[in-house]
């Protein structure tokens, strides 16, 4: 056999080695590469997991919250209601009781007047009321 056909065949024996070799690392590099991917895959399944039980934790705080808002709500509205009826009740004392308060006044200030009017004419000298606002009322 001719030399540059052995020497052929060697380059391509060689070859087809280093081919295998390459093939091997290869198949040797995915082997790693999936096995990292089923580690992951399991950890992302673990932070799925994770992630759906804090979702039912903040669903039952958000119902919990929901439930406490309409406790309030109906507190809010039922303590605006006593309110109200309080209101109109004060209101209501403060009319009935200042109009005959301030019609005694003005009965009261009428006496003074009159017996003041009387007292002069009988006596002749003049006589004066007694001045209600110098005591802190209010006239």
């Amino acid at each position: 056999m001719p030399f540059v056909i052995q020497l052929c065949v060697v380059i391509a024996t060689i070859a087809i080695v280093i081919v295998a070799i390459m093939a091997v690392r290869l198949m040797q590099r995915f082997e790693m590469l999936s096995d990292a991917a089923i580690r992951s895959l399991g950890r992302f399944d673990t932070f799925l997991e994770q992630s759906q039980q804090a979702s039912v934790r903040i669903y039952g705080m958000l119902a919990s919250l929901e439930h406490i808002t309409d406790s309030v709500r109906s507190s809010v509205s039922k303590l605006e209601v006593v309110v109200d009826r309080a209101a109109g009740l004060s209101s209501s004392i403060l009319d009935e009781v200042e109009r005959p308060v301030q019609k005694a006044v003005a009965v009261i200030r009428g006496v003074q007047a009159g017996v003041a009017f009387l007292v002069q004419k009988w006596t002749g000298r003049p006589a004066t009321p007694p001045d209600l606002s110098a005591e802190g009322h209010e006239v």
